[in-house]
């Protein structure tokens, strides 16, 4: 009798999934090294190239041809050689959210920066204006609307890139808790991460868009 009030007094493993733990949607999603804003910082980085770029011609002439042949590559494709590199470890997602968010945006901020009117150039060239005033005050201004388009569109191959290198790699995020929530059929969890990851795109991308409405109030539709 004794073993037996001990067995029904043992709280059995055979539990209900979800009950009695923290959901999965929540997992980890405090931790310094899943920010969110660690990943969508890599437009900037595109960004500064992408002036770079565009301010050279010499640079565009051989330096944009090499761009234009890494660019269609899917970051997909590269996680194999991040994960032989890095191995399974938030570098390896830092690394792919890196490669897959810095095209869009460089390439339109080259673009932006080497459509600057000749007249402009000529305008700068009688002020005698140096190359970093020339680039905040003319370059900058006449590539905004390249620049956040190609960040919109940055901030969108982030988001995916991220949420699919988490599940790889089994980082703190919302990619392991969806796949997480997956794998152990809790639905509503599975539902809440998805609907979370629609959310943070869908309010980037306002920001974003209010941003661009502030930023280049001038420019005609």
């Amino acid at each position: 009798m004794y073993d037996l009030g001990r067995w029904r007094g043992r709280r059995t493993s055979l539990q209900t999934p979800g009950i009695g733990r923290k959901p999965a949607w929540m997992l980890g999603l405090g931790r310094k090294r899943t920010n969110l804003h660690e990943k969508y910082d890599y437009p900037m980085l595109g960004v500064a190239i992408g002036a770079a770029v565009g301010m050279s011609s010499r640079a565009r002439v051989y330096v944009q041809p090499m761009l234009e042949f890494i660019r269609p590559l899917p970051a997909s494709a590269v996680m194999p050689f991040a994960i032989s590199a890095f191995g399974l470890n938030p570098s390896m997602v830092l690394f792919v959210v890196a490669f897959g968010a810095v095209w869009p945006v460089m390439l339109a901020t080259a673009h932006g920066m080497a459509s600057v009117e000749p007249r402009l150039k000529e305008v700068a060239a009688a002020m005698e204006l140096e190359k970093p005033a020339f680039i905040w005050k003319i370059g900058l201004p006449n590539a905004a609307p390249d620049i956040l388009a190609g960040m919109r569109l940055s901030l969108t191959v982030a988001l995916i890139v991220s949420i699919v290198g988490e599940m790889l790699a089994s980082q703190a995020g919302l990619g392991r808790a969806v796949l997480l929530a997956a794998r152990s059929f809790q639905s509503s969890e599975l539902f809440a991460g998805v609907v979370l990851i629609g959310a943070i795109g869908f309010t980037s991308n306002l920001c974003l868009a209010a941003a661009e409405r502030r930023l280049v109030r001038w420019k005609t539709i």
